[in-house]
């Protein structure tokens, strides 16, 4: 095992990582033997008793001088919290968890800690924060940092290129698939690799990266930019149930079900069926896409959920018979998709693209009544 931990940057976590990936398939059949050896090391001191401790020391014969400087060490410690700066109290090192802290004690340090029955303490968000050490170690891939973990990983998945055209595949580890759902939440929320490494520099080349990082995966949930859509009365509840999945990244597309067969039945023939994939990269979605934005007069592309986003955040407030058409548009296409995936995927039978942009029309038409003008102008656009 490589000793990491006493190495200038260099963190226990790669071992741990790198022995996930080498215990991988460790118990496949038709393989040579292998064993495995696990070492828990702890300090003697954690569980032995110390009376036990000080026999054993000198029924080794070991100078009496010796046994009372260890014995000293293991047995008259004591320990204050630094709080603020400031120590308070100290307490004496014993056996286990509990130090004999009684309730008058651990009312105090409530007090002074200022931890009360309803939080408040702005502890961490855990979900955000491992958000963020993952995209570190995404980060640390990229770069292909100069570590036997990255190394092996470079390596092992060298046929892919870098890791932005990773490949997720149903018997990867863990850790491999967290990354690249990591890896896609970044190009879904800034639009390409060259922004989402960009961005991935601006955290992690300096040492306050991990804070910038938490920060934006905590905050990134307040200030979700689908929200507006959602909550226009006119979208149908099955088109907006369709919507939330999808910005969410819930939607039960083949990359999230590994189960499923590798045959490609899915509406490019890919067996690489992902969110992103399949609502936007897709050349059977892009022609989708195009065609609704030719209908509803507008001229930015569709490659990207942030990319759909900028080009319909004109119409979040608005209230025009236009505005409220191209956020029904929207909704209907992704719903339309997705069921064009499924008959696709499940019957045998794909729709052409006029049938799904004609399904669309009739959807948007039918939630928003307009005038004879309006549908010359979108019409004739």
């Amino acid at each position: 095992m490589n000793t990491f931990t006493c190495c200038i940057q260099r963190s226990i976590v790669d071992n741990i990582h790198l022995a996930q990936e080498l215990l991988r398939k460790y118990a496949r059949k038709r393989v040579s033997k292998r064993c495995i050896l696990k070492v828990d090391v702890q300090k003697a001191y954690d569980t032995v008793d110390w009376a036990f401790l000080e026999e054993v020391l000198i029924g080794f014969n070991f100078p009496s001088l010796f046994v009372k400087w260890i014995m000293e060490c293991v047995s008259t410690t004591s320990y204050s919290i630094a709080l603020n700066g400031t120590y308070h109290g100290h307490f004496k090192g014993e056996r286990e968890l509990r130090q004999g802290m009684d309730d008058r004690t651990r009312h105090e340090i409530l007090r002074m800690t200022g931890f009360t029955p309803d939080g408040g303490l702005g502890l961490k968000n855990l979900r955000a924060w491992n958000l963020a050490l993952i995209a570190k170690t995404l980060w640390k891939i990229h770069l292909k940092k100069d570590n036997l973990w990255i190394k092996w990983i470079n390596h092992i998945y060298s046929n892919f290129g870098d890791v932005w055209n990773w490949k997720w595949h149903k018997d990867e580890s863990p850790l491999i698939k967290h990354i690249i759902s990591i890896r896609d939440t970044l190009l879904q929320r800034l639009g390409s690799a060259t922004n989402a490494s960009a961005t991935l520099h601006c955290w992690f080349a300096e040492d306050k990266g991990m804070s910038r990082a938490y920060d934006w995966f905590a905050n990134s949930k307040g200030n979700w930019p689908w929200k507006p859509l959602l909550t226009r009365s006119f979208i149908l509840p099955k088109h907006r149930i369709i919507l939330w999945l999808v910005a969410h990244a819930k939607l039960l597309t083949r990359d999230r079900l590994p189960f499923v067969d590798d045959k490609p039945r899915v509406l490019c023939n890919t067996v690489n069926e992902s969110t992103q994939h399949l609502f936007f990269s897709c050349h059977y979605s892009a022609s989708v896409w195009n065609e609704v934005r030719d209908w509803l007069g507008m001229w930015k592309m569709m490659g990207s959920p942030s990319a759909v986003l900028k080009a319909f955040q004109n119409c979040y407030r608005g209230n025009s018979t236009l505005s409220r058409m191209r956020i029904t548009a929207l909704a209907s296409t992704v719903y339309f998709l997705w069921n064009a995936r499924n008959k696709t995927m499940f019957e045998d039978d794909k729709p052409r693209v006029e049938d799904i942009v004609r399904r669309i029309k009739i959807n948007v038409f039918r939630c928003i009544p307009c005038s004879i003008d309006v549908c010359q102008l979108v019409v004739y656009s």
